[in-house]
C-alpha cells in the first residue's frame, strides 16, 4: 500500500483533507469527502494486481460512481471547489478511457497520471474550506 512517494503523499493528504472537510463542511463537501474516502478505500480492493498493462476497469467503475455523485452535487451547487473536483474526476475517467483505447500506454505512466490528477481532486476538495470558493459569482460578474 505504501510503495512510492506519491502514494505516501496521497494517503496522508486523503486522511488530512477528509478529516478537515468533515469537521468544517461546506454545503455538499461532507458528502463528496465521504464518497471520496469510500472510493479511495474501494479502489485498491478492486484493483487488478495481476495485470497492470491493461486498464483498471473496476477502478473505472468506482471512479464513475464518484463522478456521478459529484455531478449530482454540482447540479445543486455551483461552488468553485466543486467545479475543480468535478474536473479532476472527469479527467480521471478520461485517463481510464485513454488507456482502454491505447493499451500500449506505459502502465506506470497511466497509474502515475491517475495519482497526479487525484492530488488536484484533493486540492479542489480542500478548497471547500476556503469561504471564497463556496460563494458563487453573480451572473453579471461571471459574464465579464
Amino acid at each position: 500500500m505504501f510503495e512510492t512517494p506519491i502514494q505516501n503523499v496521497a494517503h496522508v493528504l486523503t486522511l488530512l483533507v477528509t478529516v478537515c472537510v468533515f469537521l468544517r463542511p461546506a454545503p455538499g463537501a461532507r458528502q463528496v469527502a465521504i464518497a471520496s474516502l469510500l472510493a479511495y478505500v474501494a479502489s485498491p480492493l478492486v484493483e487488478n494486481r495481476v495485470d497492470f498493462k491493461n486498464p483498471q476497469w473496476a477502478i473505472l467503475g468506482v471512479d464513475l460512481l464518484l463522478l456521478a455523485l459529484i455531478t449530482s452535487v454540482l447540479l445543486r451547487e455551483r461552488d468553485l471547489w466543486l467545479q475543480i473536483t468535478w474536473g479532476a474526476m472527469a479527467l480521471t475517467t478520461l485517463l481510464h478511457i485513454a488507456k482502454a483505447l491505447d493499451p500500449t500506454l506505459f502502465a506506470r505512466g497511466y497509474i502515475g497520471a491517475l495519482y497526479v490528477v487525484y492530488l488536484v481532486f484533493l486540492a479542489g476538495l480542500a478548497a471547500s474550506l476556503v469561504p471564497a470558493a463556496r460563494r458563487p459569482r453573480p451572473v453579471a460578474e461571471a459574464a465579464t
